[in-house]
């Protein structure tokens, strides 16, 4: 091995210092073929000494550490991602949704001739979108076929989704140290239960 090439116990942290290994680290990273990667960073003759290379210690710690660098990025995106994900589902589940609402009063004339009179009507009708907040108007998909109801997604479907972030939906593992019946209260609900718990805040389990 020549000088070049960095201490056998080193963590691949640092770039090797190996110019043409470094490239070659790098490109079976990328999903380079051995001997092509091999050729890409300068090197002839690949048959066996591209083998050889690969299984140099600071060739399998750099790979390695790259390799470590990328599972640790794709947990953050996913963390980031998970999120704002629940972020989202919350908003769906504990809008208020009446908030989207006001009533309107409308005069209207029942009746004919001697009998005719004016009534006054109550009635509940969509904002102007203007006047809606932006949580407010995250929440309208569209129109219903009426013309009048905002599409909305449902509030039970963004409740169960929570649920499964949270892995309810899985079966309950305990520690030895739950009693039978203490085992029996956490899993004994119903969906229904279930779903109208996790709707009240602060709420963290369910005394019997």
């Amino acid at each position: 091995m020549t000088k070049d090439v960095q201490n056998e116990t080193d963590d691949g942290s640092l770039p090797l210092l190996d110019r043409k290994r470094e490239i070659f680290a790098r490109a079976l990273f990328e999903g380079i073929e051995l001997g092509a990667a091999y050729e890409l960073a300068g090197f002839k003759r690949p048959r066996g000494n591209a083998n050889r290379m690969e299984r140099e210690p600071s060739i399998q710690a750099r790979l390695n550490f790259l390799r470590r660098e990328l599972d640790e990025a794709d947990l953050n995106l996913r963390s980031a991602r998970r999120h704002q994900l629940r972020q989202q589902l919350t908003q769906i589940a504990t809008a208020d949704r009446l908030g989207l609402f006001e009533e309107v009063k409308i005069r209207k004339m029942v009746g004919r001739g001697r009998n005719a009179r004016t009534v006054t009507l109550r009635r509940l009708q969509m904002k102007p979108l203007a006047d809606l907040t932006p949580d407010q108007r995250a929440l309208v998909e569209g129109i219903e076929s009426d013309g009048l109801r905002p599409a909305m997604p449902p509030k039970l479907g963004a409740l169960v989704q929570l649920a499964k972030l949270d892995g309810l939906d899985q079966p309950f593992k305990f520690s030895g140290e739950l009693s039978v019946q203490e085992k029996h209260d956490a899993t004994d609900w119903t969906r229904e239960e279930l779903l109208q718990v996790l709707n009240e805040s602060g709420v963290k389990g369910r005394k019997r």
